[in-house]
């Protein structure tokens, strides 16, 4: 069995006489270099008060990490309140633009589908103005399929009674863990990407 690792020491302990490659209290004088952790043969505990050190560095090193990632997400809180207010601000400075666009747009199609005979004659369908130009093209004939509400649930169902064969719905294809590992037990297959790991503690 893997072996857990539990608690942590609130206080670091003495390390004197521990053989430790640097210990906490040396100073700054004495320090070795930076790597030091990193040397040939790194230093190995041998007794549980080194154990014990150990797990004040892992907790030193825990709140290191946390201190990190709050500031981190301080950062991007006031990152994201920033660019939220610009979002804002865009929005507000244009508002009247898009009305303006909006509305012209819509006048425009208004227009045209009005006067359509005096705008294109024959098989000409588009006529082109000094600031635009205007068409017309028929839209085939189609549904409007629903992507939320009660809509989407009675489309549901009724896919769920068709046959799969016709393609009239999508399902994404996941690989279900716990069947693959049944299967390699079963079978001894390991399917492509699939990494071995062998039994042990």
């Amino acid at each position: 069995m893997a072996a857990e690792i539990k608690g942590v020491v609130e206080e670091p302990v003495a390390t004197e006489g521990m053989g430790l490659s640097a210990p906490p209290e040396q100073s700054a004088e004495d320090s070795p270099s930076p790597g030091w952790h990193l040397a040939k043969e790194p230093w190995r505990p041998e007794t549980a008060r080194d154990i014990e050190w150990l797990f004040s560095k892992r907790e030193e090193a825990r709140q290191r990490i946390a201190e990190v990632q709050a500031s981190l997400d301080a950062a991007a809180a006031k990152a994201q309140a920033y660019i939220a207010a610009l979002n804002e601000r865009a929005a507000e400075a244009t508002a009247a633009p898009n009305a303006t666009l909006h509305w012209a747009e819509a006048t425009i199609a208004e227009w045209a589908r009005a006067n359509r005979e005096a705008i294109v004659h024959g098989k000409v369908k588009s006529r082109k103005f000094l600031g635009g130009t205007v068409g017309f093209r028929e839209a085939p004939e189609r549904l409007e399929i629903p992507d939320k509400g009660p809509e989407l649930k009675s489309l549901v169902a009724w896919l769920e009674v068709q046959d799969p064969s016709l393609g009239l719905a999508r399902v994404k294809l996941e690989p279900a863990k716990d069947a693959i590992q049944a299967h390699f037990r079963t079978t001894g297959e390991i399917p492509p990407g699939c990494e071995h790991r062998a039994a042990g503690e």
